[in-house]
């Protein structure tokens, strides 16, 4: 887990299943972005009963019609400027 990067892109035309593969469903099944993050917090875990200082930064962001927005905005509509 030593700085290591990780992205996780959902690209596709719009009907085909992007937000349930990320997302899933209430339901149903958990999408692979729950999936993730499950994991993620376990090996925290381990490395800290280790005494080891773990610490973790999400972006999450949607790029549509060339706009980007950061969704973990409060109100998920904050414009990103890249470059």
């Amino acid at each position: 887990m030593e700085g290591v990067n990780y992205t996780l892109l959902a690209y596709g035309i719009t009907g085909s299943g992007k937000t349930f593969s990320v997302f899933g469903h209430p339901k149903l099944e958990r999408g692979i972005s729950y999936l993730a993050f499950d994991h993620l917090f376990a090996l925290k875990a381990q490395q800290e009963k280790k005494g080891v200082k773990v610490n973790f930064k999400f972006t999450f962001i949607e790029i549509y019609n060339e706009n980007v927005r950061d969704l973990l905005s409060e109100d998920g509509k904050r414009q990103v400027t890249i470059g």
